[in-house]
């Protein structure tokens, strides 16, 4: 049985927002959200010893861990690149706090129907249940040593955590192979705003679903247009025949008194006018890190903001820049354990390299001189 709603308050996926936006119009109901007056993060998880999400490390002693909706699961059932929700408290410094719940809910699981690949062998595009999803040799977490960038093909079955850009397209950030090969007996999941409903029967981003056997017992209302859902299922190759029908929420609560999201940006007016995986955003009066960040600051840029909400608006007191990438090879030089940084000598000039809570280090060995 579905307890979606009836769960502590978090706010939705990533994906589930933007869809909820850039789909067929209002109408969906709010079943869960986020509220009360702590501290919300939502974002990438970047490590472990508590749990990193935005630059925050988490003591998780006693949270309580939904995983696809199961709230026996512990920390140990989170990976490196899981897009999760985050509730409880920070402390003064910023860089800690103490989580009550972490909540991950994939975007999307099913079978690889198509895979190209770009020109620099850096971005694979697969086609997943219809959806375009990206994934890439340097930003993606693929777990398991057995399952790479390299080795993923057509009819694996995958799971995939990530950020929806303006364009509808899934940038992965974590990708679980759950099968080599499709089984149409399996089941598959995918999120989406219900379009062209006659009875039983609609459509959700762009793939025929049959719920005329379905578990809606988490709809209030029922099957209505516009309403943002789970569907889970069978897929035989053109229809979803769905086993359950779960409603999804896309909206954060004014009572958090502070919320960090990290994001694409998906609509883009202003600084004063923007939107972050389909939530709205005034910056008029953030910080911005880095400062030219605030004129260069673009549709499409993956960024993090943090602030309270008012009136269904996040006023970001910090914008930050997650997106971009830049990668150097040589050998360590002088570290400074204190500082959390290192130096290497690059072309002939000495260069020093900060390590933050949302560093991912891939090093089992750790940085050695």
């Amino acid at each position: 049985m579905n307890t979606r709603s009836s769960k502590f308050p978090f706010v939705v996926s990533a994906l589930a927002a933007a869809i909820m936006v850039s789909g067929c119009g209002g109408g969906g109901t709010d079943t869960a959200g986020i509220g009360g007056s702590g501290y919300i993060s939502s974002g990438s998880v970047t490590g472990f010893g508590s749990v990193f999400v935005n630059g925050v490390e988490f003591e998780t002693n006693s949270a309580i861990f939904d995983v696809e909706d199961d709230l026996n699961k512990t920390q140990a059932d989170l990976r490196v690149g899981m897009v999760v929700q985050v509730e409880g408290t920070i402390n003064a410094d910023g860089v800690t706090g103490t989580a009550t719940g972490i909540q991950y809910s994939d975007d999307i699981e099913g079978p690889i129907s198509a895979i190209t690949e770009n020109a620099d062998a850096t971005e694979k595009t697969l086609t997943i249940l219809g959806k375009t999803v990206i994934v890439s040799s340097k930003g993606t977490v693929f777990e398991g040593s057995a399952f790479t960038y390299a080795s993923i093909a057509l009819n694996n079955v995958i799971e995939v955590s990530g950020f929806e850009d303006q364009n509808g397209i899934l940038h992965a950030s974590y990708v679980e192979l759950k099968s080599t090969t499709f089984d149409a007996n399996s089941i598959f999941e995918i999120k989406g705003v219900i379009g062209d409903l006659s009875g039983t029967g609609f459509t959700l981003q762009g793939i025929t679903v049959d719920a005329s056997g379905a578990n809606i017992s988490d709809l209030p209302t029922g099957l209505q247009d516009g309403l943002l859902v789970e569907v889970k299922g069978t897929y035989d190759g053109t229809t979803i025949t769905a086993t359950e029908v779960d409603a999804e929420s896309n909206e954060l609560s004014d009572t958090a008194g502070e919320v960090e999201l990290e994001g694409l940006i998906t609509r883009f007016v202003s600084t004063s006018d923007f939107d972050i995986n389909g939530f709205k955003i005034n910056a008029s009066g953030a910080t911005f890190n880095p400062a030219t960040l605030e004129t260069q600051i673009k549709l499409g840029d993956k960024v993090e903001v943090e602030g309270p909400m008012l009136n269904g608006v996040l006023i970001a007191m910090k914008v930050e820049v997650r997106g971009g990438s830049a990668e150097a090879s040589a050998k360590v030089g002088i570290k400074n354990i204190a500082n959390n940084s290192f130096t290497m000598v690059l072309a002939g000039q000495s260069i020093t390299v900060q390590l933050t809570p949302a560093t991912r280090v891939e090093d089992d060995d750790g940085i050695a001189d």
